[in-house]
């Protein structure tokens, strides 16, 4: 009698345990059709019961491999590698003998390990007990899912070791057919962050880029996010450097202060500086002399003219017209300056924004060294912008 109670408990357990393996589903395991194949990648839409579209999208590939462990060696293994997209993660499905899904506990410790060219990284996956798909996210360890992200884009295979206990699961992932076959996904992703970078978000713009890699000029991007970043961070933590900078008692002080501070204020890009530029300006001199008189300017989309100065002489401010006599010259933007047709003393100018309308600039000679520093600040209503009159 003791004996059947036994037998039948084992029985029992191993329906139950049977019962967990084929039950322990992924959302891969739905039904699936292929929709598009390149290389050695297939982009997959997965369907209801009915056979109508979800709606979820991955890219999955398929390599054969070898595992062993304390029961055998080298036998067959099959392994699917998937790039989920809406949730930016790869999975790994092991298949051992081909068929049956690699089993782990909760506990177990499993290890991705790649090789590159020389280099070994090591990655750690996780999955639900006992078989599901071992799986790797951006939201989780977005520097490890972005090296495998990196070298599938820029055509580097994979060649990978899975451990779990004492098992090892060997297999090398083709990266032929995996940029193409993500083309629209990455595009749509880089045009989200161009727009999000052109709002001046640029934290939500990095994380964007990120996403994505080595895709396009993305790293570029992201490092031009940071930058643009901590400019805004010193300009509106709360804008202490420009009241600083506006509250100095005399024109030395000034002067001494934004040498000083040059690189605390945003340098504008050549399409910062096409928006900003057409329009009206007063330009003073930043020297250690003292002097605080503001020319006149008006740019249009290719010239800039002279049309007075406003001179400040014990506190009392007068205008001086010279737009019968309006110097003209021609200008261009490149490479981060606005150039001269005349050298003036200089050949170029770099904008560095202090706040809206107000521009700290350096003036550059032909042999491209600073000759002259100047506030430029947008004239508004008929009256000059200037801050230190008040």
């Amino acid at each position: 009698m003791l004996k059947r109670r036994i037998v039948f408990i084992c029985i029992i357990s191993c329906l139950c345990l049977f019962g967990a393996l084929v039950n322990a589903k992924d959302v891969t395991d739905e039904d699936a059709v292929i929709v598009d194949t390149v290389g050695e990648w297939s982009l997959e839409q997965t369907v209801d019961e009915f056979g109508d579209p979800t709606g979820d999208e991955c890219v999955r590939t398929y390599v054969v491999g070898d595992f062993s462990n304390t029961a055998t060696t080298s036998s067959e293994l099959k392994v699917y590698m998937y790039y989920m997209i809406d949730s930016h993660s790869f999975s790994f499905r092991l298949l051992e003998y081909g068929r049956t899904k690699a089993v782990y506990f909760d506990e177990d410790e499993i290890t991705l390990k790649i090789k590159i060219d020389d280099n070994i990284f090591d990655y750690t996956l996780t999955g639900k007990a006992p078989n599901g798909d071992l799986s790797l996210s951006f939201e989780d360890q977005p520097y490890s899912y972005s090296q495998i992200w990196n070298c599938l884009l820029c055509g580097d295979d994979l060649r990978c070791i899975i451990y779990i206990g004492s098992s090892k699961y060997n297999f090398t992932i083709s990266s032929n057919g995996f940029s193409e076959i993500t083309e629209p996904y990455n595009k749509a992703i880089y045009d989200n962050a161009m727009e999000l970078f052109e709002e001046e978000d640029y934290y939500a713009a990095y994380d964007q880029f990120r996403l994505i890699g080595d895709y396009a000029d993305s790293t570029n991007k992201m490092e031009e996010c940071k930058k643009r970043q901590e400019q805004i961070d010193i300009i509106d933590t709360p804008e202490e450097a420009v009241y600083e900078f506006f509250d100095r008692d005399s024109q030395n002080e000034r002067y001494h202060y934004m040498m000083d501070h040059m690189e605390d204020f945003l340098l504008q890009t050549d399409d910062d500086l096409k928006e900003i530029l057409p329009g009206e300006w007063l330009r003073m001199d930043m020297t250690e002399r003292g002097y605080a008189d503001w020319v006149y300017y008006k740019y249009d989309e290719a010239n800039q003219y002279q049309y007075g100065i406003f001179q400040n002489i014990n506190g009392n401010v007068t205008y001086k017209d010279t737009s019968e006599s309006a110097f003209c010259h021609e200008y261009w933007i490149e490479n981060n300056k606005v150039y001269y047709d005349s050298s003036y003393p200089y050949k170029s100018l770099e904008f560095r924004k202090i706040l809206d309308g107000y521009y700290l600039t350096i003036g550059y000679d032909e042999a491209d060294a600073v000759v002259v520093y100047y506030i430029f600040a947008r004239y508004k209503d008929g009256e000059p912008a200037n801050p230190f009159w008040e």
